[in-house]
């Protein structure tokens, strides 16, 4: 289990106050990553490759970072592919794949991925980010729209934490909780925190 969070935005004094919120998801190692008004935090839990993978995994020779929380099952197959293609994989971590996946299969590498996670990737020379989250659903990703930027994060603790973030209890989902003790995939108890759906693509760019 590892943790993922970002935002976008100038300021990135956020990323303390957020990665504190996921620490226990990855004990093994904690980074940060600030550029061009973009912010992402890992911390790891080291499954594959214990002694590499460090996050964010930043591939100087592609000009993208990303951050992972999972685990790929295929990873084999899905590293003879990307080989194929000449790209020289430096580690064994999972975390190494995707954006070469992206990049030279576009979305459809993350439908090849068979395995549980949930990502971040930004890309460097269009200033893409993108999130998405496995088709089960099973690692979670949560994200909210605020000051027009875009926060995400494994642990929803990590937004409505952020001192700018407005608690606002959605009623119905309450009452969800309650008399179910879940809310559906997509939304949360507090208004304005969503979740990535299952096999979902989010893409930002230019606050949109």
């Amino acid at each position: 289990m590892c943790g993922v969070c970002g935002y976008t935005g100038s300021d990135n004094r956020f990323l303390s106050s957020m990665i504190k919120h996921i620490r226990r998801r990855g004990p093994d190692q904690e980074g940060k990553f600030s550029k061009n008004n973009i912010n992402l935090a890992a911390t790891r839990l080291s499954i594959r490759d214990l002694n590499n993978g460090a996050q964010p995994f930043i591939h100087h020779d592609i000009n993208f970072v990303t951050i992972f929380n999972g685990e790929i099952y295929n990873y084999e197959f899905l590293k003879k592919k990307i080989l194929k293609k000449g790209y020289s994989i430096k580690t064994n971590c999972d975390t190494e794949l995707i954006a070469p996946g992206y990049k030279f299969f576009g979305e459809e590498f993350f439908s090849l991925i068979e395995g549980m996670f949930a990502f971040a990737i930004y890309d460097l020379s269009t200033s893409d980010l993108i999130l998405s989250r496995d088709r089960f659903g099973v690692k979670p990703l949560y994200y909210s729209i605020l000051n027009n930027n875009l926060y995400f994060s494994s642990s929803a603790k990590s937004i409505y934490t952020l001192d700018f973030f407005k608690r606002k209890i959605n009623l119905k989902n309450l009452q969800s909780v309650l008399s179910k003790r879940y809310v559906k995939d997509s939304e949360h108890i507090f208004e304005n925190i969503y979740q990535v759906n299952p096999g979902q693509i989010i893409k930002y760019k230019n606050n949109i």
